[in-house]
C-alpha cells in the first residue's frame, strides 16, 4: 500500500532509491523507462513472459517500447501498480521470493484468482493492497 513513498528494499532494488508519490506519479506520466521492467524481471525467480503479460504487452509491443526506451502512461502504470504490490507483499512476507510465490497461488480471499491476476485491473488491486493489509494485522482471510 502506498503512503509517502513507495520505498522499502525492493522499489529501492527497482528505481535505485525509495520513491514518492509525487515521484511516482511524473514517472507514470511519461512513462517508465524498460529497464525498470528489466531490474523488475531480475528480480523474479521465473520468465519474463509473465511479466509483460501482467501489464498487457505483447511482446511484439515489448519489442517497440525497448526501441523507444520506455513505457506508456497506461502500460507504466499497470507496472507501477504490480511493483507497488510486490513491494507490499515483500514488506508482509519477508522477502521478495515470498512475495512472488503468494502472488502466483490462487487466495480463497480472491475468490480463487492469484494476487498478480486481480492486481491486472485497480478495483483488482486495491482489492490485493486489502488482503495484504488483512494478513499483516493478522486478520484470517
Amino acid at each position: 500500500m502506498l503512503t509517502n513513498t513507495a520505498g522499502g528494499e525492493f522499489m529501492t532494488r527497482i528505481f535505485g532509491h525509495p520513491v514518492t508519490l509525487v515521484e511516482a506519479e511524473q514517472l507514470v506520466t511519461e512513462g517508465l523507462a524498460t529497464e525498470v521492467l528489466e531490474k523488475f524481471e531480475s528480480c523474479l525467480p521465473r520468465e519474463k513472459i509473465k511479466s509483460i503479460s501482467w501489464i498487457g504487452l505483447s511482446p511484439r509491443t515489448l519489442g517497440r517500447r525497448q526501441f523507444q526506451g520506455r513505457l506508456n502512461a497506461v502500460e507504466s502504470d499497470r507496472l507501477f501498480r504490480i511493483l507497488s504490490l510486490y513491494q507490499q507483499a515483500a514488506d508482509v512476507f519477508g522477502s521478495i521470493e515470498a512475495a512472488h510465490e503468494w502472488m502466483q497461488n490462487p487466495e480463497i480471499s480472491l475468490g480463487g484468482k492469484t494476487p498478480i491476476a486481480c492486481a491486472a485491473t485497480e478495483v483488482g488491486g486495491k482489492r490485493v493492497e486489502h488482503v495484504l493489509v488483512r494478513i499483516a494485522d493478522g486478520v484470517f482471510t
